[in-house]
């Protein structure tokens, strides 16, 4: 199993509950329409987005990650998408990267997130 992780941070101006609308009403069916219904793309086995609830925190994230520095914590949506295998993951990054789709994309993210703060891994994932 293969996951891609994206940290998305939200426009300073934007309040959480905006950030969230934004994402799941305009952004995500964006994504559907260009990238995951595309017909050379590898099926999705699971997307989801995780909100950060700053005021649901318990601990100070710094402190609990011992060394851990701020800018790598500070995120308010960790999206999560996981596929059957890498070869799955490049053939729908690869749509992504079609410089149409790319440009539709990006201009949307725009609207609602830091783009400067994006972070994207590739990650292969171990169950015991």
């Amino acid at each position: 199993m293969a996951s891609v992780f994206i940290y998305v941070s939200k426009k300073p101006s934007m309040s959480l509950e905006d950030f969230k609308a934004y994402y799941e009403t305009k952004h995500v069916p964006l994504l559907h329409k260009l990238i995951f219904s595309h017909s050379d793309a590898s099926p999705v086995l699971y997307y989801a987005r995780n909100y950060h609830d700053r005021r649901a925190n318990l601990v100070d994230p710094i402190a609990a990650a011992g060394q851990g520095q701020k800018e790598y914590l500070d995120f308010d949506c960790l999206s999560i998408l996981k596929f059957k295998t890498l070869e799955d993951v490049q053939k729908t990054m690869a749509i992504y990267q079609e410089p149409e789709v790319s440009r539709v994309i990006t201009d949307d993210e725009e609207q609602f997130a830091d783009r400067s703060l994006l972070k994207m891994f590739i990650v292969e994932e171990c169950v015991s």
